[in-house]
């Protein structure tokens, strides 16, 4: 599948230490911007074997090169009717320049090319720039969860409005 030029699967385990920098940063400059805590946010802190393992358990990686240097990445991990987003980051001197969306877009595309039913993904309740950026892009709000030491939005992006139909049950 390329429906981007930039956007490359990630096919060796070798890459995962770009994968994991471009994380940490990006990361990192999020949770400055929103004056989070080590406890607040588990992502930051990724190791190099959390993400073998999760290489490992086959959640899908794809990296977004510029100028063959590894500057966002997605993470996907692949359920029975849907796909949850578990990582969309960008390094921050390339934040706001259209490369989420292209990383969103591409995610649309791969559920929608695996016949998937939604997208679905998790994010800092308090980060309100990020949920209006999903909504923007067409992801719901379906529940808010409470943790102790902060609040996860979980929202969700309809493929096609063919749920019921396409897979013989109710998926709500």
């Amino acid at each position: 599948m390329m429906i981007n030029e930039n956007i490359f699967k990630i096919t060796n385990k070798n890459e995962l230490s770009s994968c994991l920098y471009v994380i940490h940063k990006s990361y990192e400059y999020r949770d400055k911007k929103m004056n989070l805590n080590k406890d607040e946010h588990r992502h930051t802190y990724l190791t190099i074997e959390d993400l073998n393992k999760m290489y490992d358990e086959n959640i899908q990686m794809f990296g977004y090169y510029k100028n063959n240097k590894l500057i966002a990445f997605l993470s996907l991990k692949i359920n029975e009717y849907d796909i949850k987003i578990k990582d969309i980051v960008v390094l921050p001197e390339y934040q706001n320049k259209g490369i989420g969306k292209e990383l969103l877009d591409f995610a649309k595309q791969y559920a929608k090319e695996n016949k998937k039913s939604k997208l679905k993904l998790g994010f800092i309740y308090n980060n309100t720039e990020l949920k209006m950026w999903y909504e923007k892009n067409g992801f719901v709000l379906i529940e808010i969860k409470e943790y102790p030491n902060n609040k996860i939005g979980y929202m969700e992006y309809k493929i096609n409005e063919i749920d019921v139909e396409y897979y013989g049950k109710n998926l709500q």
